[in-house]
């Protein structure tokens, strides 16, 4: 009986571990011969349809979603979104529910707008006109939920939530969606949309 207790425990513990990991996440390959790549596939397993592939070497690999036994990784690439094998990937460290998120780039349409943000600060663009930028803002986080992040300045406010998000323009899928506030003149004007971890 101790024996069957001490395997359902040890099943157990990637969900209990990556349940309090958090994605989005950056990673590096790790693990693949320098002459061989990871490949890219269109499911969560190597039975599904090669996608395409990462070198050995790459790095800041954004992984957005994970699958129920937390072994492949959802990541982008190019306009469409694939899985990777988590074995062959090394989490960046710094990163977890409590931490917060390392927005590089966030984007929306209709019409289309991108935030990027560097360092304290943000720069909002409305199609290529820069609109507000670069703010100095501060972050927030919320009181009461582990997923939710924010951050404000002048005549800017903004909500990330770790939640599934896509751009509606492409299969690209996103593990972080976000809700701009942006005043111009006396009004504010909202914005929504999906954020990234990647440039």
């Amino acid at each position: 009986m101790r024996y069957l207790l001490a395997f359902l425990l040890a099943l157990a513990l990637p969900a209990m571990s990556a349940a309090q990991t958090g994605w989005p996440a950056l990673y590096d390959v790790a693990g693949v011969a320098s002459d061989d790549v990871l490949n890219v596939r269109a499911g969560p397993g190597a039975g599904f349809d090669k996608l395409g592939s990462l070198p050995h070497d790459a790095e800041g690999i954004e992984v957005v979603d994970v699958d129920d036994g937390v072994r492949w990784g959802r990541i982008n690439l190019d306009e469409r979104s694939g899985w990777v094998s988590l074995a062959y990937l090394r989490r960046l460290p710094g990163q977890g529910d409590r931490a917060f998120p390392a927005v590089a780039r966030c984007y929306g349409t209709e019409p289309f707008w991108d935030l990027e943000r560097d360092g304290d600060s943000v720069t909002f663009r409305l199609l290529v006109d820069v609109i507000a930028g670069p703010v100095a803002v501060q972050q927030t986080r919320s009181t009461g939920r582990l997923d939710r992040f924010g951050f404000a300045g002048t005549g800017i406010a903004a909500t990330i939530a770790r939640s599934a998000c896509n751009d509606g323009m492409s299969d690209r899928q996103y593990g972080l969606s976000i809700e701009v506030l942006l005043r111009s003149g006396g009004d504010w004007t909202q914005y929504s949309g999906c954020c990234s971890l990647q440039r």
